[in-house]
């Protein structure tokens, strides 16, 4: 019996079965395989297994390699940090980007917290900048390195600089940096003509101030025709005006001259309850109506006003620099009744004398047909004067056309008897009526 060998190892028998030995085993397995339909069975399934051939791989035919661009300096020195020997290895894109980045190469990206760490830092630096500024002012606005010790102000029309130097009254120790401007501001204002004030500061110890007058708006007269006022475009009154009739002039002329020179309206023939007071605000209604007028008159028909009539708000009246009155009524349809006016102006330029717009959808006018007068003065010259209604004549209106005849006691005559003289009479009813009279020789 042949020896088992000891790297052999024994297979377990299964339960039942009892072990054979090793050369009955050997020859049992060859009897097998010598049988004839085994043998075919194993090669059918050999054949089976086998794989199919492959078709034999043609070789490639050599491409003509492609002119490479030469590399850069920054990609030279990454491929040979990179490589272990002279042959350069594969580098991902991210890793170029920042091999790029750490070499300097390419712009590196900014950091978001190297950038939030910046701004921050700036920041502070300016707050920090803020701080010490703030300090200083406030050291220097104790100080007496800018202690004020001259003050200049400017003169104006209609105050001298003696009386802005009464007014002021800068307290000693006083510095440009801490003097009280509202304080100086409301004394200075006890001074009517004073609107506004403005501060120079000249360092290192001088005070300039430039004062802004009120403009004047218009001059009134009031009832008892001795006294005007002047009251500012923004309804204050601001002083008595002086007139000037050492000419032999009436107050009402003397007030037109007046205001001529101030380039401003006369405001006359008020109720006897307007009352003006230095520094105070117009109440009175029949001010209020004439600023409303030339406030929303256009700026160049207000320009032609020479003077205003107001005895109430519902009369208010005015001349214009032609020396045409106009009746304007009360204070409203304002722009309407200025289109009705420059009408009526340029359909008859020259010969108007009067002009009812208290309704402008129909008003009325009076005119001369003499060539030998001037608007606004009267008639001289033996034409007669008409009145025309600019309404249709069935229209009735409170504006009414009538003619009357003008008595023989209004002519003379000249003394060689050839020619006569007439003058003009205007009369106006209370219904706003406009008449024309007739010459007589």
């Amino acid at each position: 019996m042949p020896q088992r060998r000891k790297s052999e190892k024994r297979k377990p028998t299964p339960r039942g079965v009892s072990p054979l030995p090793q050369s009955e085993r050997v020859a049992k397995r060859r009897a097998q395989e010598a049988a004839p339909g085994r043998t075919a069975r194993k090669q059918n399934a050999t054949s089976a297994k086998k794989p199919a051939q492959r078709p034999a791989v043609q070789p490639r035919k050599a491409q003509a390699q492609k002119p490479q661009a030469p590399k850069s300096e920054a990609v030279r020195r990454v491929a040979s940090k990179t490589s272990d020997s002279d042959k350069t290895t594969y580098i991902p894109k991210h890793e170029r980007t920042l091999q790029h980045a750490r070499t300097g190469s390419r712009q590196s990206v900014p950091n978001r917290k190297e950038t939030a760490s910046q701004i921050g830092h700036g920041i502070k630096i300016v707050i920090s900048v803020a701080v010490i500024v703030f300090i200083v002012y406030l050291i220097l606005r104790v100080s007496p390195t800018f202690t004020i010790t001259q003050v200049v102000a400017d003169p104006t029309d209609h105050i001298s600089q003696e009386e802005i130097s009464d007014l002021t009254q800068v307290p000693s120790g006083s510095t440009l940096l801490n003097f009280d401007e509202d304080k100086v501001t409301s004394e200075l204002k006890q001074n009517p003509w004073v609107d506004s004030v403005d501060y120079e500061r000249d360092f290192p110890h001088t005070l300039t101030i430039h004062i802004n007058e009120r403009h004047i708006g218009a001059l009134v007269v009031l009832n008892s025709g001795s006294a005007a006022w002047y009251i500012a475009d923004d309804g204050t009154w601001i002083e008595p005006a002086q007139l000037d009739k050492s000419q032999g002039q009436t107050s009402e002329q003397a007030a037109l001259a007046l205001a001529s020179s101030q380039q401003c309206v006369v405001i006359k023939n008020l109720p006897a309850s307007v009352q003006p007071r230095s520094g105070s605000q117009a109440n009175d209604e029949t001010i209020d109506a004439v600023s409303a007028f030339q406030h929303d008159f256009s700026s160049d028909f207000a320009a032609q006003v020479v003077s205003y009539s107001a005895n109430s708000t519902a009369s208010l009246s005015c001349v214009l620099s032609n020396g045409v009155e106009v009746s304007l009524g009360s204070a409203n349809n304002i722009s309407e009744k200025e289109t009705a006016i420059e009408t009526i102006l340029a359909s008859h330029a020259g010969k108007v004398t009067y002009i009812n717009v208290r309704i402008p959808s129909n008003p009325s006018y009076r005119s001369v047909d003499s060539d030998q007068i001037g608007q606004g003065s009267g008639a001289l010259g033996g034409q007669s004067q008409s009145t025309t209604n600019a309404a249709k004549p069935n229209n009735s209106s409170s504006d009414s056309s009538a003619s009357a005849p003008q008595s023989s006691g209004d002519s003379s005559s000249s003394s060689s008897g050839s020619g006569t003289q007439s003058g003009s009479n205007t009369a106006r009813g209370s219904s706003d009526t406009s008449a024309s009279q007739g010459s007589q020789a």
